[in-house]
């Protein structure tokens, strides 16, 4: 991904993860949200009250790995052989597993039954598929430079229209930004920014928003690097 551009296209989806030559064409834009300035801000404590509550609701809400809207059309994917899988260690909380992206130092966790497959040309990311064709999970790491770290994202609000902060569970602060059939959380660490990105319809995402989040909450970096 070049490091200036930070305009997505929602509407044209391309087959592939951030890549060095990647062109990112744009929806129509209206109006633009431009968040600059954005400080990484890291927490000393632990809040041990939230993790427990967060999960006992992911323990309490099933996954919607099926639904019935248009059953007949959402076939399960079927995947390149050539693609490469994450590898997998269990996570603490029962049901999920953890993923590593060694390339740009992270790991996050999903749900068992999804799996993290690389379609990069670059390594930088994860597709994460839930089985779903109208699913689009993207996980992707990116490294700021002196071009792109002052501006932290610029978004149609035609897709977008709420922008907020979000917590991680190692206390950085970064982006939450919600549309009807769109998610997007944005963390910055040191010299790392993750993105993960989701289209999907709003059924399907107010059914699993919980584990949305979760995914968002668990990334984080595999080892402690120099800033």
């Amino acid at each position: 991904m070049k490091s200036k551009q930070y305009i997505y296209n929602f509407e044209q989806q391309t087959n592939y993860l951030c890549s060095a030559n990647r062109q990112v064409m744009y929806y129509k834009i209206i109006s633009l949200f431009c968040i600059s300035g954005f400080v990484v801000l890291t927490a000393c404590n632990n809040h041990p009250e939230k993790s427990t509550a967060a999960q006992h609701k992911i323990q309490t809400t099933a996954i919607s790995v099926d639904t019935s809207d248009n059953a007949d059309a959402d076939t399960v994917l079927t995947l390149d052989k050539d693609n490469q899988e994450a590898v997998y260690k269990p996570a603490v909380i029962s049901g999920f597993k953890t993923a590593y992206n060694q390339s740009f130092n992270f790991s996050f966790e999903l749900p068992n039954q999804w799996r993290a497959i690389d379609e990069s040309t670059i390594g930088d990311g994860y597709y994460v598929f839930t089985g779903k064709k109208f699913t689009d999970i993207r996980i992707y790491g990116e490294r700021i430079t002196p071009d792109n770290e002052r501006v932290l994202a610029e978004v149609d609000s035609t897709v977008f229209n709420k922008i907020e902060t979000f917590i991680f569970n190692d206390g950085i602060k970064g982006l939450k930004l919600s549309g009807r059939q769109y998610r997007m959380f944005v963390k910055d660490a040191g010299k790392i920014r993750v993105s993960l990105y989701i289209k999907a319809r709003k059924r399907w995402l107010d059914q699993n928003e919980v584990y949305l989040e979760h995914i968002a909450h668990s990334i984080k970096p595999i080892r402690t690097t120099k800033k």
